[in-house]
């Protein structure tokens, strides 16, 4: 059976098999797959192409030249696809149960609803557990005396130094 059988003609083959070679570095394990994201839901074309496009010379020089071209990154999951498929995983009843709570839970951390400790540039663990840290300022009286200090100092200053010398 010749290409030219299922399709109009040799560039609808070519621009076809471009499209198979990207889906193929989507899907490398599995030929059929990568064919139905060319072709949708026509499944003889699919099928044609999964078994007699892999080994193609153009299909492989193409593959080639797209990793050159896009890099092997490119065809990667991104953030929202690995999301995705772990959210469809975590709501499928045949899964079972403890499966789907470490499945939802993994899905919290991918989509970043979950809080966890961080490292900042500096090397300074920042945890975020609910708790804020107030400074004691003394009696409620010295702090009213030294706030209507500063306020009075920074309606009153000339220059940015005053102002600054009042804070300290």
């Amino acid at each position: 059976m010749s290409d030219l059988t299922l399709f109009a003609d040799e560039a609808e083959v070519q621009a076809y098999k471009t499209q198979f070679a990207a889906a193929l570095l989507r899907e490398p394990q599995n030929a059929f797959k990568a064919a139905t994201i060319v072709f949708g839901t026509d499944t003889g074309r699919a099928l044609y192409a999964s078994t007699r496009w892999l080994m193609d010379p153009f299909v492989m020089a193409e593959r080639d030249k797209q990793l050159k071209t896009n890099g092997a990154r490119a065809f990667l999951p991104t953030k929202e696809d690995y999301a995705r498929e772990v959210w469809a995983q975590a709501t499928n009843e045949r899964v079972p149960v403890e499966d789907r709570a470490r499945l939802l839970s993994l899905y919290g951390d991918v989509m970043g609803f979950k809080e966890t400790a961080r490292k900042n540039d500096g090397g300074i663990t920042i945890t975020n557990n609910k708790v804020m840290l107030v400074t004691n300022h003394g009696s409620d009286a010295d702090w009213e005396a030294r706030a209507a200090a500063q306020q009075h100092a920074l309606a009153n200053a000339d220059t940015v130094d005053v102002v600054t010398k009042t804070l300290q």
